[in-house]
């Protein structure tokens, strides 16, 4: 009694001295009720310091001497259960958690279902771990987020993506103000093959200001893209530029095509002018040049498409095409003659640039 005093007032090293020597004089007095009873309140002790596995270790002597009254030893099984899952000893606390079931005598204790559902996850044990899992989802309301979160972990290592979709709406409710819970749920319906779905929430978490990292703007992009939205895709990116979560350098070239996409002439030919001035690439120089014949800058776009030809890796057949096709429009039949007979020597271009070049031969 007098050590427990000094537990119940947390004088732990002088409790620890105290209860060391009584659990040895009952030792030698082969005492085992004692020194069981002994032992299990070092085990409090240790606990009370968080000195996990000394405390576990304590507690197993003491249930090993089978002393403790019917309830107490059962208390600490559940509690030797814990301290192993506690020490990451997955193998030995799932034995354990197993062992108080075989000897409770209650229905479904929904806490050791999820404790029971820890341990098989972390020893990869996912078939038990889906059934301990779903026993403990059973539960009547309210169920703790941890559970759900352990859930998705679970169902996801069994590709069972309807499983952790339903679990992941869940923490989705619980956390809405959370980007992580609409993200994680777009990336398991992506898995599930629902597209659309995924685009919705990421949409919706746009909506409330939640996008914050570099991912989220990629893959709502790119699902705009994939679903025939190359104006709001544009804008998305846009907006990921001005925030400084994506790089300039890298995404203004898939900007600008999605202008043009959309059929927004005044910003793909801005957006493409800048890039190619900068990065001197033939493709985008091509680009510009459609999108300023779009908006009937003739001139402008046949020396975009000259440009084009000067740089490595432009398609001269189909630029020289165009060029002549574009002298044609201003009645420069002189220039679109020999810009044609260019065209005329590529195979690609040779029959449509021949049957300009026949129709020119009207004109004097």
């Amino acid at each position: 009694m007098a050590s427990q005093k000094l537990l119940s007032a947390g004088q732990y090293q002088q409790a620890h001295a105290r209860f060391e020597q009584l659990q040895q004089q009952y030792q030698k007095q082969q005492r085992p009720t004692a020194q069981a009873y002994a032992l299990y309140y070092l085990s409090q002790v240790e606990l009370q310091q968080q000195r996990y596995p000394a405390a576990l270790s304590y507690l197993e002597q003491a249930y090993q001497l089978q002393q403790l009254a019917e309830p107490l030893q059962q208390q600490s099984l559940l509690m030797i259960a814990q301290l192993q899952l506690q020490t990451q000893q997955w193998q030995r606390a799932i034995a354990s958690f197993q062992r108080w079931k075989s000897h409770s005598n209650q229905a479904t204790n929904y806490q050791l279902e999820y404790w029971l559902a820890q341990a098989q996850a972390r020893a990869e044990r996912w078939p038990a771990a889906a059934q301990s899992i779903q026993l403990a989802l059973s539960k009547p309301s309210p169920i703790p987020l941890s559970w759900w979160q352990l859930a998705v972990v679970i169902y996801s290592q069994q590709q069972n993506w309807l499983g952790a979709i339903a679990a992941q709406q869940q923490i989705l409710k619980a956390q809405p103000e959370e980007m992580s819970s609409w993200w994680q749920l777009s990336q398991l319906q992506l898995r599930q093959g629902e597209a659309e779905q995924a685009q919705a929430y990421l949409e919706q978490a746009h909506r409330l200001g939640l996008f914050s990292q570099a991912q989220h703007y990629q893959t709502l992009s790119q699902l705009m893209q994939q679903h025939g939205q190359p104006y709001q895709a544009a804008h998305l990116l846009s907006e990921g530029i001005q925030h400084h979560l994506l790089s300039r350098q890298q995404y203004q070239h898939n900007l600008c095509q999605l202008w043009l996409s959309a059929k927004e002439y005044t910003r793909a030919v801005t957006c493409f002018g800048q890039y190619a001035k900068h990065h001197q690439d033939a493709n985008s120089y091509q680009l510009l040049a459609y999108a300023q014949a779009q908006l009937g800058k003739i001139g402008d776009s046949i020396a975009s498409y000259q440009q084009a030809n000067r740089l490595t890796g432009a398609n001269q057949a189909e630029n020289y095409l165009q060029q002549g096709l574009l002298y044609l429009r201003l009645e420069r039949y002189s220039e679109a003659h020999q810009a044609l007979k260019k065209a005329a020597a590529f195979p690609a271009t040779a029959s449509t640039s021949q049957q300009a070049l026949d129709y020119l031969k009207q004109f004097p």
